[in-house]
């Protein structure tokens, strides 16, 4: 009988617990990427800390936006942030030996938070970061800081202290680090999504059903879309579905004449009933580098995908596959609502061309295969140094 093969035990480290909220995309994409990285390893979810996730109040939020424009505030804040992030390493290693053996850590990466790299090197283990969006740049949108350049310097180092970065979109761009140490991947989708709709047809009915998934912030460019809305002559024949957080303050600005339903924040098992019924998936913004998980979710449903022509989206769909409208340029996005208006055919064939290529290229369980590779071959290499 054939010895049964042994594999790598890991720990997918989670330093900041906010990024467990419920129905969110961090925390979905950590459950996809724990879920995956498990038929390979014995790997078991390590989140450092507890978060409230029903206590963000108005008053903390209004707080934080007072702070963002003044720059010695945003130093201070992020020294403090700083210290007590990278606290507690000696408590971090314990727990590493108490569930022992461990052969890798694969980490989210998290603003000035460089404990996981620190406490693999003093292990003697391989250590890999996932990297969803550059934090430096990233921080910037939630306020300014005089230490951003400091900070710039001190990720990359921990980029470079790591073995191996799994860089979500194209984002290395923006970043100093030495290409081997780099591997770009994109978001994806289940592929039992894309064969159980293999026979759907994206069929249009009297109104076209555009749907709007976000958890809204000021980078997704809402205001665009209200600002096309504005310019575009056919409100009567579309409605809007919106699901997300944070477009209650939005949704005032939408000009009479437009049908629109807010459903808030669903389960993200209960995305596909909403999906299901529509015939178009917007994202009307984002950082150029973006890899967005609701642009794979639309296309495994054979939406048509609106999308600005952001770098990293023009660089894995054509468009052929997308329908791009020039970044930031609300008069752009208008055309393209009313180009799939006049030729609703257009829906339909940009709908099955997106599903073909995700279907082909980009499920998760290709893309973890990948990042398993990976992750086995250079835990090896570097136990065997």
């Amino acid at each position: 009988m054939a010895q049964e093969k042994i594999k790598l035990k890991g720990i997918y480290l989670v330093p900041d617990p906010a990024m467990m909220k419920p129905n969110f995309g961090p925390s979905e994409h950590i459950h996809v990427g724990l879920s995956q990285l498990q038929k390979y390893f014995q790997i078991e979810l390590l989140i450092l800390g507890e978060y409230d996730f029903n206590n963000e109040s108005a008053t903390y939020k209004a707080n934080r936006a007072k702070l963002n424009k003044n720059g010695f505030v945003g130093l201070l804040r992020d020294l403090k942030l700083l210290v007590n992030s990278n606290k507690g390493k000696k408590e971090l290693i314990q727990k590493i030996k108490e569930i022992g053996d461990i052969d890798f850590i694969y980490e989210r990466g998290q603003y000035l938070d460089f404990r996981g790299v620190q406490c693999a090197r003093k292990l003697g283990i391989s250590h890999f970061y996932e990297v969803n969006w550059i934090n430096f740049l990233g921080i910037r949108q939630f306020y300014y800081s005089w230490f951003n350049p400091i900070a710039k310097r001190l990720e990359e180092w921990s980029y470079t202290s790591s073995n191996l970065n799994f860089i979500v979109g194209s984002q290395n761009a923006l970043i100093n680090l030495d290409r081997k140490k780099v591997r770009i991947i994109q978001n994806g989708m289940y592929e039992n999504v894309f064969e159980q709709n293999v026979s759907r047809k994206n069929e249009v009915g009297e109104k076209i059903k555009i749907c709007y998934v976000a958890n809204l912030m000021k980078h997704h460019r809402f205001d665009i879309f209200i600002d096309a809305l504005k310019i575009f002559k056919n409100l009567e024949n579309i409605e809007l579905h919106c699901i997300g957080y944070n477009f209650e303050e939005h949704l005032k600005n939408i000009p009479d004449g437009l049908n629109y339903v807010f459903h808030g924040p669903i389960k993200q098992n209960e995305l596909k009933n909403y999906l299901a019924f529509a015939n178009v998936g917007i994202i009307t913004g984002g950082p150029s580098y973006s890899s967005f998980m609701k642009l794979f979710e639309y296309a495994a449903y054979k939406l048509a995908v609106i999308c600005p022509d952001l770098e990293n989206v023009k660089q894995i769909f054509t468009d052929q596959e997308v329908l791009f409208f020039k970044n930031n340029s609300s008069r752009s996005l208008a055309s393209v609502l009313e180009l799939i208006v006049k030729d609703k055919k257009v829906i339909a064939n940009y709908g099955q061309k997106i599903f073909e290529k995700s279907k082909e290229k980009y499920t998760w369980e290709n893309i973890y295969q990948d990042i398993a590779s990976d992750i086995m071959w250079q835990t090896i290499k570097y136990k065997d140094k």
